[in-house]
């Protein structure tokens, strides 16, 4: 797993319980999300250039602990599957102070052509990229 974001738990980050709300957890996970596209070639310059992008299909969270302003954080990524039109990859987001996880997200993302938004494979040179880290 590679670490892709590191961070703090604002006040404004936290709901109606006083711990963080289920948006701002995918949120982090997002931010994660660019960086570790972007350790595959997959950066904002590679999208505007081909015009390409990658879409999210599915996400599965699961929420272990709870999280409240001031708590920091980390998340670390892994890829787990590659085809030649999607990838699906898992974020873990761990409280450092204690190095517990506080919660895991699955996702599946399709490659796509952003003028037919539709599924496209997914560039040799990326490909090859990908599939060295499974």
């Amino acid at each position: 797993m590679i670490e892709t974001y590191r961070g703090t738990i604002f006040p404004w980050e936290c709901d109606f319980f006083e711990h963080v709300n289920v948006r701002h957890y995918v949120a982090k996970f997002d931010e994660a999300t660019w960086q570790f596209l972007a350790q595959f070639g997959m950066t904002p310059g590679y999208f505007k250039k081909t015009k390409t992008g990658v879409f999210n299909v599915e996400h599965d969270i699961k929420y272990r602990r709870e999280l409240f302003a001031g708590d920091l954080i980390m998340i670390k990524s892994e890829l787990l599957e590659v085809g030649q039109k999607h990838i699906t990859y898992r974020h873990v987001l761990i409280k450092t102070d204690i190095d517990e996880v506080a919660a895991t997200m699955k996702v599946s993302a399709a490659h796509v052509e952003m003028e037919n938004r539709r599924a496209s494979n997914i560039p040799a040179n990326i490909y090859d990229q990908l599939l060295k880290h499974l």
